[in-house]
C-alpha cells in the first residue's frame, strides 16, 4: 500500500479545526502505510541488515511557505539542494530545468509578456526574491517534489496557483507516483483534486470520517451520507458553472495534448 496507493482525505469546511484533524488523519494513515512494510522501519537494525531510511515530504499552504523562502538564494540552488544524494552533481541543474518545465514556471516583463528559459534564469541566478507570491509557492511545491519522497503528505498543495499551474502540478504529482511509487496522503477541500489524485478516498467532517477510505469512484460516484451527497452535488454544480474552465476539464485537455 505505502508503495503504490494515492489517498486523499476530503473534507466540507475548511476551518482550522478540520484541517487539524485532517493532517492528525493524515498521521494515523501515515504509520498505518509504515506498518505495511512488514515491521522493517521499525525493526532493532543489525551489522548484516541496517533499517533503511523512508523519504518523507510534506506539501502544505499553511502560512504561505513560498514566501517563507531565502529571498536572495537562486532558484536553481532550491531545486538542486533537496535532490536525493543518489543524483549525481553534474546532473541537477538538468532535473532543476525539468521540474520548472513540468510545472510551467514562467517569468513576464512589466508589460506581462512572458520571457525566459529555465535555462536563461539560472544563468541570470534568478533569486526567490524577484519572484511573485504565486511564483514562489510554485518553487516551493517544485523544490518539496524534486526531493523524491516515498511518502507525501501535501496539504491543501494547489492553493496559491493559477488552473494551468494546479493542472501541471497535479499531473507532475501523479506521474512521480507511478515512476517512483510515490505514496500520497492528499488533504483537501476541493473535489476536483481528490478525485483526480485520490486511488482511495476518505470524507470528513468536523473532525470524524463520515465515509471511506474506499475506492475513490465507489465513495464519490455512491455517496451514502446526506452530507457527502450535498458536497459532491455542490462540487459538480460549480464545474458546470465553469463551462469547462475547470481543474478536470484542463486535466483532460492536458492528457490528451501531451
Amino acid at each position: 500500500w505505502v508503495r503504490s496507493i494515492q489517498t486523499a482525505l476530503c473534507g466540507a469546511a475548511a476551518s482550522a479545526a478540520v484541517l487539524g484533524a485532517l493532517v492528525a488523519a493524515a498521521v494515523l494513515l501515515a504509520l498505518s502505510a509504515l506498518a505495511e512494510l512488514g515491521g522493517r522501519l521499525i525493526a532493532r537494525p543489525t551489522r548484516a541488515a541496517p533499517v533503511p531510511t523512508l523519504r518523507v515530504g510534506f506539501i502544505t499552504s499553511e502560512d504561505s511557505p513560498g514566501s517563507a523562502l531565502p529571498p536572495r538564494t537562486t532558484i536553481e540552488r532550491l531545486l538542486c539542494e533537496k535532490m536525493p544524494d543518489a543524483v549525481p552533481s553534474a546532473e541537477r541543474s538538468g532535473r532543476a530545468a525539468a521540474y520548472l518545465r513540468a510545472g510551467h514556471f514562467q517569468m513576464f516583463d512589466s508589460n506581462g509578456k512572458a520571457w525566459g528559459s529555465p535555462e536563461e534564469y539560472f544563468r541570470r541566478k534568478l533569486t526567490i526574491g524577484e519572484l511573485s507570491g504565486g511564483q514562489k509557492h510554485l518553487i516551493y511545491v517544485l523544490r518539496e517534489l524534486s526531493a523524491r519522497p516515498q511518502l507525501l503528505v501535501c496539504d491543501e498543495l494547489l492553493c496559491g496557483l493559477d488552473l494551468e499551474r494546479k493542472t501541471r502540478v497535479l499531473r507532475l504529482l501523479k506521474h512521480q507516483q507511478r515512476e517512483d511509487g510515490t505514496a500520497v496522503l492528499y488533504l483537501t477541500v476541493d473535489f476536483a483534486s481528490a478525485r483526480l489524485v485520490g486511488d482511495e478516498l476518505a470524507f470528513m467532517k468536523e473532525g470524524a470520517f463520515l465515509e471511506g477510505p474506499a475506492p475513490a469512484a465507489r465513495l464519490l460516484d455512491y455517496p451514502k451520507t446526506r452530507d457527502l451527497k450535498e458536497y459532491v452535488d455542490e462540487s459538480l454544480r460549480q464545474e458546470a458553472m465553469a463551462r469547462g474552465q475547470h481543474l478536470r476539464a484542463e486535466f483532460a485537455r492536458l492528457e490528451r495534448d501531451e
